[in-house]
């Protein structure tokens, strides 16, 4: 069990934080594992190199303790049809996108410009799934710890988090912000770039009292 959301005074408040990040509120979470790192364009390139299109299996990848969350026949539309279909949609968004059709020096970065539903497939073929997002921020906070940042409660700096904008994103490999470890030593938890879970946004989550 631990306290999701933010609060307004305690060891996670924040000033400037989003009402939707409000009332904090207990969550169970069953144990899990989840990755130190982010995914990286190297790890992905074996995924596109092995892709062919096929979407999973309809429920495969469902949580063990979430009926009906596994993968959806409505969701295959949104993947690529082909290698080159997924290829054109990761460089997409080039040059903001660290993907290459050739490996080189980003091969240790985390690959960007991902869909859901390709980061979805992805795991089930890695023979994982996506995180909920109380899972990830149980990870993120150090659990009952209830920490402000991964790390603690100190500010953010360069040896803490990789933040600074699109440009400055391009250029650091997983790992290198070694101060920012979580309790469990998950690396890049805050800064580098956004990451995917499972669940859909919803403004009302922490008002509701969800998980």
């Amino acid at each position: 069990s631990f306290p999701m959301g933010r609060s307004a005074a305690g060891t996670d408040a924040f000033a400037d934080g989003f009402e939707d990040e409000l009332p904090e509120h207990d969550v169970m979470v069953s144990e899990f594992e989840l990755d130190r790192f982010e995914v990286t364009v190297g790890r992905m390139r074996r995924f596109v190199d092995a892709y062919t299109g096929m979407p999973p299996a309809a429920g495969e990848g469902a949580h063990p303790r979430i009926a009906g969350t596994g993968w959806k026949e409505s969701w295959s539309a949104e993947l690529p049809g082909s290698r080159d279909a997924l290829l054109a949609q990761l460089n997409e968004l080039a040059p903001y996108c660290d993907w290459t059709d050739v490996a080189g020096a980003n091969e240790a970065r985390a690959v960007k410009c991902v869909s859901w539903y390709v980061a979805y497939s992805f795991c089930l073929w890695d023979g994982g799934r996506l995180p909920t997002e109380a899972e990830w921020e149980y990870a993120a906070a150090g659990g009952a710890e209830n920490r402000l940042y991964p790390w603690g409660s100190e500010a953010a700096d360069a040896t803490r988090a990789n933040f600074g904008g699109l440009d400055a994103n391009l250029a650091v490999d997983v790992g290198a912000s070694v101060a920012g470890r979580g309790s469990w030593g998950h690396d890049d938890l805050a800064g580098n770039m956004w990451e995917w879970v499972y669940d859909p946004y919803a403004p009302t989550l922490c008002s509701v009292g969800g998980a």
